[in-house]
């Protein structure tokens, strides 16, 4: 069975990007705390009754209580090696757990190094070395030097499989696996919790007590990892499996007795948890739920109160992105109150981060920004020499350094090494004189492919000459067919004025009237192609771009087209915003009456022709809607192209050249932007542009 995990109780371990401190370790020294059966020379007094006393008479002042140790410690001369490791053990453990000072904290577990070092090869050293570098890794790691961290674990671990104790191979497994969850290495850290909780299961000199802890803090470490790698099925596996674990084993210890606390405490933190994860699965919902009842059970005192802190920040997100501000400034007001009393980098920093988002929802934008700076400078000071680094090199060192060792007592092994040296130069030999003989075979073929290349060559230059002739007589026929459109304009356009003024006298035969109304379209028809043809083929340095008001351009353009829209009874709705973007004032106003044109002439007599212009990021959208005919599915990929087959009449028997769509296209995307069409459900269809530009809303 594949085993992996999250945040557990006691191995709370960064959420979210979140770091925290490691809870599992400093409650599992305070509870099983070590003190070794050290034995050399100088060993001739019994210290233990001295510690007993000591916290008898100064309960609540361990200032006091170094005091009075080091003057017993100075009464005796020569104190063994066991009797100096329990005094800088028991300094280790106030400064750590008591003081958080974690530099004294540091000097003294080097102390217990050193004593123990001394102690090389008797009875007990394995296991009293690895315990040691566990109480430094665990030092560092609040310090979140998690390399080092790791480093220390990693050497500790060694020493500890000597003592082929599975219990304590287990129990500080998860250390390790801690060290990499911290460094975001979630399949490591699986690795060594799954490692960690079969150990423990086959363990059999464990307090069932203890044991329980690091088990269902081994499942839900696993499940934090699924989690981080965004395994969200996997991690709701074995948050289940803590909750079943927990609940499973109440009815022995948990349920009355001192223990009772740390099965609900327990449960509280994997609730918070498994709310993670049904957040990153978009059901808010059920992660509320689930943040509320943790806090409920760990905002009680001698609870996990620094967990509650850490639920509770998650809990104001849900409130702050489902805009529900009122809860989330209460949810605040309690974190900050829990603060006061609870000090915690982290959790304060996030306080503040929430504190700025939630005056910013609420319109208080000075109390924002006072927020946001006081968030910068406590994370640019929490940043500051805490960058985590990478383990690979050192555990490759240690790795290798550990074999070296192995290597000096078995010579064997350096004859296995010679010999395979042996046999890669020989190798090596051989494939130098294959390569030999195969140059010499191919120098004839390199030839041969050095004048095929040369032809390959000759040939792309006269095909870059063809391509470029072929583009400067694309060119010039495009200049000619403008000039010539621009030459037919004005004798067409007489054309059709003349046939119109000759239709206002009422002495005409039907006959002639028929033949002047026919002139009339034709040359409305031809100046419509001519236009056409006058904007084809469009080109970005072509273009003389101007600030240009969109809005008026908009108005303007649908003024000039009511009366086209009213001749079929149809009607022009506009919604505009203020803006101004840098274009072609000619060549948008082309692309917007061709569109709106094409919505008139599409769409059945007494349908709405919606035009709305709205601001997009840093430009604007325009779009034309209408409730004409469609675009028919063989059409779709047609209607786009220039002298597209995809020509229809209008509704009202208009004529189509099929050259508009293509135009609005070549101009839209001459100014970096795009066009593309939607259909409408109930019939019809939405034209859209979008273009650049600097807009200004007023």
């Amino acid at each position: 069975m594949v085993h992996s995990r999250e945040k557990s109780f006691f191995s709370v371990v960064p959420l979210s990007g979140n770091s925290r401190i490691c809870l599992f370790f400093l409650i599992v020294s305070f509870l099983s705390c070590h003190s070794p059966d050290l034995s050399g020379p100088g060993h001739s007094y019994d210290f233990d009754p001295v510690f007993t006393k000591a916290d008898t008479l100064y309960p609540d002042h361990k200032e006091r209580v170094l005091a009075y140790l080091d003057s017993v410690y100075n009464t005796y001369p020569n104190p063994g090696p066991g009797e100096l490791y329990k005094k800088y053990d028991y300094k280790r453990h106030y400064f750590f757990e008591t003081r958080k000072d974690y530099p004294k904290a540091l000097i003294y577990v080097d102390s217990q190094l050193a004593v123990i070092r001394t102690m090389s090869g008797e009875r007990g050293f394995a296991e009293d070395y690895g315990r040691a570098l566990f109480s430094k890794g665990d030092i560092l790691q609040a310090e979140r030097k998690y390399n080092d961290a790791f480093l220390n674990y990693y050497q500790g671990k060694q020493a500890i499989e000597k003592t082929r104790d599975s219990c304590l191979f287990g129990e500080y497994s998860g250390r390790l696996g801690v060290a990499c969850y911290n460094q975001a290495r979630y399949g490591e850290a699986i690795g060594y919790f799954e490692e960690a909780f079969w150990a423990l299961d086959h363990c059999t000199g464990k307090d069932a007590y203890m044991k329980f802890v690091y088990q269902q803090g081994n499942l839900d470490n696993i499940a934090l990892c699924y989690a981080g790698n965004e395994k969200t099925d996997s991690a709701m596996y074995y948050y289940d499996s803590a909750l079943s674990y927990i609940r499973r084993n109440r009815g022995r210890f948990l349920e009355t007795g001192p223990h009772r606390r740390y099965g609900e405490l327990a449960e509280g933190v994997v609730l918070g948890n498994l709310g993670d994860v049904y957040y990153k699965k978009g059901d808010t919902a059920a992660a509320e739920s689930l943040y509320q009842k943790s806090i409920r059970i760990n905002v009680q005192k001698e609870y996990a109160n620094e967990d509650a802190q850490f639920t509770r920040v998650k809990l104001v997100r849900v409130y702050l992105e489902t805009r529900r501000l009122g809860e989330a400034g209460a949810e605040l007001a309690q974190l900050r109150l829990s603060l006061d009393s609870l000090p915690g980098e982290q959790v304060e920093l996030q306080w503040r981060q929430l504190e700025w988002r939630y005056s910013d929802s609420m319109g208080q934008v000075l109390q924002a920004y006072r927020y946001l700076q006081s968030y910068l400078r406590l994370k640019d000071s929490m940043d500051s020499g805490n960058k985590p680094a990478n383990v690979n090199e050192e555990l490759q060192h240690i790795a290798q350094g550990y074999e070296l060792d192995l290597l000096k007592k078995q010579d064997e092994i350096k004859t296995v090494y010679l010999a395979i040296f042996f046999l890669f130069f020989f190798m090596a030999v051989v494939i130098i004189l294959l390569i030999v003989r195969n140059w010499k075979r191919s120098r004839k073929n390199v030839a041969k492919l050095t004048d095929l290349n040369q032809r390959v060559s000759l040939q792309n230059d006269h095909m870059q000459k063809a391509l470029g002739a072929l583009e400067q007589s694309h060119r010039d026929n495009t200049r000619i067919m403008k000039i010539v459109a621009h030459d037919l304009r004005s004798p067409i356009g007489a054309s059709g004025t003349i046939a119109e003024m000759l239709l206002k006298k009422p002495d005409l035969s039907k006959e002639q009237r028929s033949l002047l109304e026919l002139i009339r379209v034709s040359s409305q028809n031809s100046i419509g192609l001519i236009t056409d043809l006058l904007h084809m083929n469009v080109l970005p340095e072509e273009m003389k771009k101007e600030p240009v008001n969109i809005k008026a351009s908009l108005q303007y353009c649908v003024g000039l087209l009511q009366f086209k829209a009213g001749a079929k009874q149809q009607q022009l709705q506009l919604k505009t915003v203020e803006a101004t973007i840098s274009c072609s004032r000619e060549k948008i106003w082309r692309v917007m009456s061709n569109l709106i044109t094409n919505a008139i002439k599409f769409s059945p007599e007494g349908t709405v022709i919606e035009v709305d212009l709205v601001l997009r990021g840093d430009g604007v959208r325009i779009s034309v809607k209408d409730q004409g005919i469609g675009i028919p599915e063989e059409m779709k990929e047609k209607i786009f192209n220039q002298f597209t087959e995809a020509k229809r009449r209008g509704t009202a028997g208009e004529e189509s050249f099929g050259l508009g769509l293509s135009i609005a296209k070549q101009i839209v995307e001459a100014h970096g932007g795009k066009i593309w069409y939607e259909a409408v459900t109930k019939g019809g269809t939405i034209f859209y542009i979008e273009l650049p530009g600097k807009s200004d809303s007023i």
